[in-house]
């Protein structure tokens, strides 16, 4: 959850303080209001960031006494800075270790509030058609196994697409020739090709907002651990996409301030919203909005709501 910090808006605040300066006015209670309100500290993910993003937006307009602020620093960084203590959550795309919950003296609380799909966006001008790659496919790419587009087990899953005699040139970039996995938004939004990708069933499956949300409740069918703890290796499902991530938000088990307990909560009961629970953000989807995600409980009886009324 996060407050970014727009280049736009400060430069903004920085020009109003300006004007009421010169006007003799009162950037000096501009001030005092700002430093009234109560500070909320978070860092962690990139991956779950336009969902977040969304979520601290819309709470802000409701709440201008509460003022949230987020790094997008990686899910690595933002378990460090929450086992230091040196912000009020954390994010991250991995479920804390048994070792990292044991440093936190004031307990862990692991909520799974998003999910999304990893997606093998690529390269190739000229080649028009769907990319398919089989299981054993994608996985040998990846390991340098396949190092050429036309190699035969590739032209054998595609036999309509004219595969050019190129290196494969696996890498996050995507340049002429490469393949590289990304979040499904990035991908969306750049226009990307993506890969249509066999799946644990044996079946060809799209990245898309259904394959997507297969993948989720054929997890969810299984039922939460009592850490909520859940993994998504391979999902089961004929109709599930094959690579899914949940992101978590990282509570502490007790809060000295009821105040930011209390915000942290209500920020997260406005974000959700269940009009656009089957319309997912960038392939994000808030785990909190799907009643396969979360077992068919009502919103109060979220795992969310409930470890802060704890």
């Amino acid at each position: 959850m996060k407050r970014f910090v727009r280049t736009a808006k400060v430069a903004a605040l920085a020009l109003m303080s300006a004007v009421l300066i010169s006007c003799g006015g009162e950037a000096a209670d501009e001030r005092t209001l700002s430093e009234s309100a109560l500070p909320i500290k978070g860092a962690g993910a990139t991956f779950p960031e336009p969902l977040y993003q969304s979520w601290i937006a819309r709470y802000e307009e409701g709440h201008p006494d509460v003022d949230f602020s987020y790094e997008s620093v990686g899910s690595g960084a933002g378990i460090k800075r929450f086992i230091a203590e040196k912000v009020d959550f954390g994010a991250s795309d991995a479920a804390m270790k048994d070792d990292e919950i044991a440093q936190v003296e004031r307990g862990v609380k692991l909520i799974p509030v998003t999910a999304g799909m990893v997606v093998l966006a690529y390269n190739l001008p000229g080649v028009a058609g769907e990319l398919k790659l089989p299981r054993d496919v994608y996985v040998d790419i990846f390991l340098g196994k396949l190092s050429r587009w036309d190699d035969p087990r590739i032209v054998a899953a595609n036999p309509r697409l004219n595969l050019p005699a190129l290196p494969i040139q696996p890498k996050v970039k995507i340049s002429y020739g490469s393949i590289g996995y990304m979040k499904y938004g990035f991908a969306r939004r750049l226009g990307l090709p993506v890969a249509t990708l066999q799946n644990r069933a044996g079946a060809l499956v799209r990245p898309d907002a259904d394959s997507g949300r297969a993948a989720l409740a054929a997890a969810a069918a299984k039922g939460l651990p009592s850490d909520l703890r859940l993994f998504l290796p391979d999902p089961e499902g004929p109709e599930s996409y094959p690579i899914v991530s949940l992101s978590w938000i990282l509570l502490y088990g007790r809060y000295d301030e009821p105040e930011k307990a209390a915000a942290l909560k209500e920020c997260h009961d406005l974000g959700p919203d269940r009009r656009s629970a089957h319309r997912p953000r960038d392939g994000l989807y808030s785990a909190s909005q799907d009643d396969r995600i979360k077992g068919g409980r009502s919103r109060s009886g979220h795992p969310l709501a409930k470890s802060l009324q704890q």
